[in-house]
């Protein structure tokens, strides 16, 4: 990671300590940490993803509390706990079905070359359904998904998938990309400090990791407004209230129109932070792109540049394609509730307090699959 010689040093060590496991774990196993966090109760058969998934969480938490403690602000924050707080807040207490998520919306299908996570979360999803599988399967039920996945290709379905802007992805494997760190820095340039309580966040995001690292942000003091677009409706979250007010009760509520280019404009020049979740095409639309001066996070599922940057993806299928799923007789199984979201959530809020404790702006690049491909990762981040 190249940087100006004028941002500390610090940054780089607090980076390469992400990856260090949190003390107090007690030396449980990864096993007994993911069963302690709440997590092995939403995971179908009592299924272990691979790696310290819970370590590596904890290791971030504390690494914010840490900073935001040396900043003179407080973060509450559990790392291992977020895995299953959301299944908490909205009532949910036992695993799915093997093969499904938590909701119902995510699949598990085996294709003759191999396993495929899909998610049929939106209305749009269901419509194409028809399109994908040839007509065979127009509503989401799981036997008849599965017959269709049999005699089908999956390099075929996958690809039509993409077309059709299906959330979809081959069940990887741990390892197959183990970053370092597990977000991506870039046009950092000093920063004056400032107190934390005085600094501005536009969270443009939506779903659950950008509105999670909001809330952290604000819960360390700094002002955070939340951009809704009214004309733009996305996939929805449950209803749950107390959910609801984890992510944006203490957030100053502003609806937007996606038309209005110039208020746009003006809401990220005035804020020192930005969060957004969409793929560049969209960010560009809407002019949502980074500020000098600014510490711009930019959360994707597959990436920012490159050949997957236009997929489309949720918590559940990103997690499935860094293979961070857990296995049972053969079959993979969804680990936890969309696994990927409150890591990548829980990330963007620590890079975001890193670079404010070292003094540094600049664009933070996260994306579900990589943070997903970190948690299960064995390799030592050095």
């Amino acid at each position: 990671m190249t940087m100006p010689l004028k941002v500390p040093r610090a940054l780089d060590q607090t980076l390469s300590a992400l990856a260090v496991p949190a003390p107090g774990d007690g030396g449980l196993s990864p096993a007994q940490k993911w069963a302690s966090s709440g997590a092995a109760a939403l995971t179908a058969s009592g299924a272990v993803p691979a790696g310290d998934v819970v370590g590596r969480m904890d290791a971030v938490a504390h690494t914010l509390r840490q900073l935001a403690g040396r900043m003179g602000a407080s973060v509450d924050v559990d790392g291992g706990g977020l895995l299953s707080e959301r299944a908490r807040l909205t009532g949910i207490h036992s695993p799915p079905p093997d093969g499904t998520t938590l909701r119902g919306a995510g699949y598990l299908l085996r294709h003759p070359e191999g396993w495929a996570a899909y998610t049929i979360a939106r209305p749009s999803d269901e419509e194409a359904l028809g399109a994908l599988t040839g007509g065979r399967v127009t509503r989401p039920e799981t036997t008849a998904l599965q017959d269709w996945a049999a005699g089908t290709s999956r390099a075929e379905a996958l690809g039509t998938a993409v077309l059709l802007d299906i959330a979809s992805a081959r069940v990887g494997l741990p390892g197959e990309a183990g970053p370092t760190p597990p977000f991506h820095l870039s046009g950092l340039a000093p920063l004056p400090h400032r107190p934390l309580e005085t600094l501005r966040v536009a969270d443009f995001s939506s779903l659950w990791a950008g509105p999670l690292a909001a809330a952290l942000l604000a819960q360390a003091g700094l002002r955070v407004r939340r951009y809704e677009a009214h004309d733009r409706p996305e996939t929805p979250l449950p209803s749950d209230a107390d959910f609801a007010h984890r992510l944006n009760g203490a957030k100053e509520r502003v609806v937007f129109d996606t038309r209005d280019r110039g208020g746009i404009a003006a809401a990220v020049d005035q804020s020192d932070v930005v969060i957004v979740s969409a793929r560049s095409r969209a960010l560009q639309t809407l002019g949502l792109v980074p500020r000098p001066g600014q510490i711009f996070v930019r959360i994707t599922a597959h990436g920012a540049t490159g050949v997957d940057a236009g997929r489309i993806g949720f918590g559940d299928d990103c997690a499935a394609a860094a293979g961070a799923v857990g296995w049972v007789e053969g079959r993979p199984v969804f680990a936890a509730d969309a696994l990927a979201d409150p890591a990548t959530g829980l990330l963007a809020a620590t890079a975001v307090i890193t670079l404010l404790h070292a003094g540094a702006s600049g664009v933070v690049d996260l994306d579900l699959r990589t943070t997903a491909s970190w948690l299960v990762s064995n390799r030592s981040e050095k």
